[in-house]
């Protein structure tokens, strides 16, 4: 009896130090281990083996590579799918009596560049691709009043093969804000997103000449009749109204009105819109928009509204472009009915 009480002793001593000895951790080689069997008194041999540390360790994580992120510079020839971006600059223009930043912060105008090298139409959305990052990763996005404040056409619709477009792009940003980026994101297009360092200081930059795939697009003259789907279009004339006193010109701008012609040729109604689908560009690809004191100025109305089956609808539509403005193009867009982009040379 006193003997099995013995063995049951040593196997519960023996027991407790191998479970002190693994809770321990410590880097113990292999052991022998001699204990006394409780029936039958005679000595058996247990081998009891204790994992190193090492081995107690789960193996590390593998971190992931991250792939670099290619961070580009103003005036770079940036190629994305089928477009071709250029960063020409960035600019603060100031604040005036009608387009003011909120207290703390200032305007922030991106200049660029984008080129349809492909050989369909392509879409560009300054608020679904456009946007800036600063150096503690906030991100900024458009701000209409910032980019009103430029008085230029915010790059922006559709974009046929090998046309060019050239136009800003406002924020607003804090006035602590360092280590601009400008973010174009493509993945829209499932091409992901180009990042543009702005550089420490305002800065500008002349165009390219040419961009490789970039073409003029097809022009019309100014009478002829031009089928839209539906819709007939004809440009009548163009001219510059001096203005009044009420509505003139900026310094080394000009009005321009042209006089328009619009019917519809088929069985259900038509809209138009002069300041959705009307605009007129220059050789640089800049865009103006309608311009309501140009309009004003020149004694019509713009050709606006429903156009009923078979109903023509004729009037004038104001803008103001530099005076020096070359290659002049009237633009009616008429994506919005499904039709696409008409050119007509006004110069």
């Amino acid at each position: 009896m006193i003997r099995k009480i013995k063995g049951i002793v040593s196997l519960v001593v023996l027991s407790a130090l191998l479970v002190a000895t693994l809770a321990c951790g410590s880097d113990v080689a292999p052991e022998r281990v001699e204990t006394v069997s409780p029936q039958a008194g005679s000595p058996t041999v247990v081998e009891a083996t204790v994992p190193s540390q090492e081995e107690a360790q789960p193996p590390e994580a593998e971190t992931p590579a991250q792939p670099a992120q290619t961070e580009y510079q103003v005036g770079d020839i940036i190629e994305v799918g089928d477009i071709t971006l250029v960063v020409l600059g960035w600019s603060l223009p100031p604040a005036d009596d009608f387009n003011r930043p909120d207290e703390g912060k200032h305007f922030v105008t991106v200049e660029l560049i984008i080129v349809n090298r492909g050989s369909t139409s392509v879409h560009i959305s300054s608020m679904l691709q456009m946007s800036l990052r600063d150096d503690q990763n906030y991100i900024y996005q458009i701000d209409f009043v910032a980019s009103s404040a430029t008085g230029e056409s915010v790059p922006e619709g559709e974009l046929v093969p090998g046309e060019r477009m050239r136009g800003q792009v406002g924020f607003q940003v804090p006035d602590s804000a360092t280590g601009l980026v400008f973010i174009y994101d493509a993945s829209v297009f499932d091409r992901g997103k180009i990042f543009v360092d702005l550089g420490p200081e305002p800065v500008s930059v002349e165009p390219p000449a040419r961009i490789e795939g970039e073409a003029q697009p097809e022009a019309f003259a100014i009478g002829d009749v031009i089928e839209v789907g539906n819709l007939q279009l004809t440009v009548n004339g163009v001219s510059n109204p001096p203005g009044d006193s009420f509505n003139r010109p900026r310094e080394n701008y000009v009005f321009l009105a042209v006089d328009l012609t619009l019917t519809n040729k088929g069985t259900e109604p038509l809209h138009t819109s002069s300041m959705l689908q009307m605009k007129v560009k220059d050789s640089t690809g800049r865009y103006y928009n309608i311009d309501l004191g140009a309009s004003i100025a020149a004694g019509g109305t713009t050709p606006e509204g429903e156009i009923a089956p078979g109903e023509s609808i004729r009037g004038l539509v104001g803008f103001e472009v530099p005076a020096d403005a070359q290659g002049l193009l009237f633009v009616f867009d008429a994506d919005i009915i499904g039709e696409g982009k008409v050119f007509v040379a006004l110069q």
